[in-house]
């Protein structure tokens, strides 16, 4: 009695679709010869121990086995084929940085999900994971999200993958900073912004609006015009708004505009002074100033005290009493520079005449008269800068031509009794200068 071929059983089997299986022995038996069938097939051209196929349906499998004896052994084994899960992911899709999108599609009863990234995404379980169907993301960057979906009671798994391109925001700069200062005299500032990425749009605005006038240069510069309010404001606040590629405003970014008031500068009227009395200077009607700068000509001698205050003090030197007028025939020329924040200086000029002061002299200091006669004053002078005189007596005498240097002075009757009078010459020179003094001492005796 000859043996049977030996050969292990194959079990009927359930197979996932596209799976790749081998049935039979891995090693062949010396002297067996092998034939392998199927349903739909017919007869296979392999004749080795083993056979593998690519499930794509299900199959009826025959193997017969025969020995050098001419032993025959047949089995038959059936191969279930089980369908794969969908594994639906959405289609792929451009959003903005920050925007949520689902990736997936309803869960199916029965399935399992898991999703991988790349590059990696933080999932924020439970709200959104990672085991979800259809999670709803916020990729940073451009992603490409797979997807395994696993049937549970097959264990057949499908992989499906969506790439979510992601717009990212673009980012977005102002060129001078949010805070800028400006002077009124400009009239006008530009406002640039640099946008490195895609955008849309651009909006500019003044805040509020009656602050002043936006002229649109391109969508990233302006030239922005305070209104009067703004400039009497002080200061005045632009902003600059950024629609992204999906329609959406960023982040509103502003400059604060700082304008500042040119200053006038206003030396004052002209003004004179006498000799080398202080002459004050006055520059406090200078509107918006918030310093000054007094200044005088280099062959000018006198001092110029308290020179960066709106009221300087001018003390004329002899040699500007003596020289200035020959100098300066309209008046010696003082400037006042103001200045305020962010402006150009401004500058006026004041002149400053000193007229010289006057001099008299009432001749001798003493003089001895008998009570009967008159006087006569000998040696009473004035100098050019006097433009009048005038005698006056300490007692009761009169004057005859009292305007003069030489007047007839007659004693009176008290000016007797005390044997002695103050006379008194005043020189009255060109204003603002005051009068001058002097005196003479006339003694009266007795006859």
């Amino acid at each position: 009695v000859n043996t049977v071929p030996n050969v292990p059983l194959i079990s009927d089997q359930e197979v996932c679709f596209g799976d790749t299986v081998t049935f039979g022995e891995v090693t062949l038996t010396p002297g067996y010869s092998y034939e392998w069938s199927s349903l739909s097939s017919g007869i296979f051209t392999e004749t080795g121990s083993t056979i593998t196929r690519t499930i794509t349906a299900s199959e009826e499998y025959t193997l017969k086995v025969t020995n050098t004896a001419g032993c025959l052994v047949e089995q038959t084994f059936k191969v279930t084929m089980q369908p794969l899960p969908t594994a639906t992911v959405a289609t792929a899709a451009t959003i903005c940085e920050g925007q949520e999108i689902n990736i997936g599609a309803p869960a199916k009863t029965g399935s399992t999900y898991s999703w991988v990234a790349s590059p990696a995404y933080t999932w924020n379980a439970p709200t959104v994971s990672s085991t979800s169907a259809n999670p709803k993301v916020s990729p940073l960057q451009t992603t490409t999200f797979t997807l395994t979906e696993t049937i549970t009671a097959t264990g057949c798994t499908k992989t499906n993958s969506v790439t979510i391109t992601v717009d990212k925001n673009p980012i977005v700069s102002l060129n001078r900073g949010t805070t800028i200062d400006m002077c009124d005299a400009d009239v006008s500032t530009d406002l640039e912004a640099t946008i490195t990425g895609n955008y849309s749009s651009t909006r500019w605005e003044a805040v509020p609006a009656s602050s002043g006038e936006v002229n649109i240069l391109s969508p990233t510069e302006i030239s922005f015009t305070p209104s009067p309010s703004a400039i009497s404001n002080g200061s005045a606040l632009v902003r600059l708004f950024v629609i992204n590629t999906c329609d959406e405003e960023l982040p509103v970014l502003e400059t604060t505009i700082n304008i500042s008031r040119k200053s006038i500068a206003n030396a004052g009227t002209d003004i004179s002074g006498c000799g080398t009395d202080p002459i004050t200077l006055d520059g406090s009607n200078s509107t918006f100033a918030t310093s000054y700068l007094w200044s005088k000509p280099s062959d000018i001698s006198g001092s110029l005290t308290l020179a960066n205050t709106p009221n300087p003090v001018f003390t004329p030197s002899i040699s500007d009493v003596l020289n200035a007028n020959t100098l300066y025939a309209g008046g010696i020329p003082f400037r006042l520079t103001t200045s305020s924040a962010n402006c150009d200086a401004s500058t006026d000029i004041v002149l400053v005449t000193i007229v010289p002061s006057t001099i008299v002299n009432a001749g001798a200091s003493s003089t001895i008269i008998c009570e009967n006669g008159t006087y006569v004053p000998s040696g009473a002078t004035k100098d050019v800068n006097t433009v009048s005189v005038a005698w006056s007596t300490s007692g009761d005498g009169t004057f005859i031509d009292s305007n003069s240097l030489t007047p007839t002075y007659t004693p009176g009757i008290n000016d007797k009794v005390l044997g002695l009078v103050t006379l008194t010459l005043t020189g009255t020179g060109n204003s603002p200068c005051a009068t001058s003094f002097s005196e003479t001492i006339l003694s009266i005796e007795k006859n």
